[in-house]
């Protein structure tokens, strides 16, 4: 398979490997592709097809904070919950 990148590309993978952290250029590309992978993942539990969903998902929010079902997780505890449960799936899937 040959890969056409732009220079600016090349020079942001250079980058990488030159850290130390990637040992060739195939490295930095896979890690990029992993990580494009677990984004489609997630994606589309957080997408909103219309703005009749919005509205519901939104009216749905609201009820639950009225019930007092709330959380005060951070940025960063959600994203491992994620991470976490997608871990889950490709180990069962």
């Amino acid at each position: 398979m040959n890969v056409s990148l732009t220079p600016e590309l090349e020079k942001f993978i250079a980058g990488k490997v030159a850290t130390g952290r990637y040992q060739t250029a195939s490295e930095v590309a896979r890690e990029g592709l992993r990580l494009l992978e677990e984004r489609d993942q997630i994606k589309p539990s957080f997408m909103i097809s219309s703005s009749e969903e919005l509205q519901h998902k939104l009216q749905e929010g609201l009820r639950s904070l009225e019930r007092g079902e709330f959380s005060t997780s951070t940025a960063e505890d959600i994203i491992a919950s994620g991470r976490a449960q997608l871990a889950g799936r490709k180990a069962h899937g």
